[in-house]
C-alpha cells in the first residue's frame, strides 16, 4: 500500500511568500493563519493554545540548512521559541544545557553520526514524556514502525507541506498537555 506523500516547498526562498494547500481537484488556495503574526499569548496552530505565561520550547534538528530554516522560521511564526541545529551531538548538548528543557523535539531520521532514532531514543532515556516526531525521506514504513517502537511519539514523510507539520505538532502537545493535566 502506497502512503500518500506530502510536500514541503522550500526553493530556497529567504520568505516564503505564502504557503499553498495544493489539491488538484479544488486548485491552489491560501492556508488560513499562515504568514501572519501569532495571536498574543496563542499559537496559529489550530487547536494548541499555549498558556501565556509558558510558551512551547522545539527543537528542530535537520541536517538539510534550507529545510530546518523554513521550519524553524515557520513554526516561530506559529509563536514557539524554537532552536534549530543540524546533528544530534548538537541537540543532546542544547538539550544538557538548556535552561528550560525542550517541550518537544522535532528529527531528521538521517543525520551525519547519530542516528534520529538513536537521539531520540537517548533524549527519552532523560525525558521519557517528551513528545518526539521523526522525519524520513524514505518511503519504507519499516523505517517510521523502529522509530515508534523506540518511543517517537509521530513521523512525517518527506517531502511534506507545512500545515502536516502543523497537525502533528499540534496532536503531540495536545497528547502534552492532557499529561501535564493530571
Amino acid at each position: 500500500r502506497q502512503m500518500p506523500r506530502l510536500v514541503l516547498r522550500c526553493a530556497h526562498q529567504q520568505q516564503p511568500a505564502a504557503v499553498r494547500d495544493h489539491r488538484p481537484a479544488q486548485g491552489p488556495r491560501e492556508m488560513p493563519g499562515v504568514g501572519q503574526p501569532p495571536r498574543p499569548g496563542g499559537s496559529m496552530i489550530p487547536g494548541i493554545d499555549p498558556q501565556p505565561s509558558r510558551t512551547r520550547r522545539l527543537l528542530v534538528v535537520e541536517d538539510d540548512a534550507p529545510v530546518r530554516d523554513l521550519v524553524v522560521q515557520h513554526l516561530r511564526r506559529a509563536g514557539f521559541d524554537v532552536d534549530g541545529v543540524g546533528n544530534a551531538e548538537e541537540a543532546l548538548i542544547g538539550a544538557r544545557r538548556a535552561d528550560t528543557p525542550y517541550d518537544l523535539v522535532l528529527t531528521d531520521v538521517h543525520l551525519p553520526g547519530i542516528s534520529g532514532v538513536e537521539l531520540a531514543r537517548l533524549l527519552l532515556a532523560h525525558a521519557p514524556l517528551r513528545p518526539i516526531i521523526v522525519i524520513t525521506g524514505d518511503s519504507d514504513e519499516a523505517l517510521a514502525r523502529n522509530a515508534l517502537r523506540h518511543g517517537a511519539s509521530g513521523y512525517l514523510l518527506k517531502p511534506f507541506e507545512l500545515f502536516e507539520l502543523d497537525a502533528v505538532i499540534g496532536q503531540a502537545i495536545s497528547r502534552l498537555e492532557l499529561i501535564e493535566a493530571t
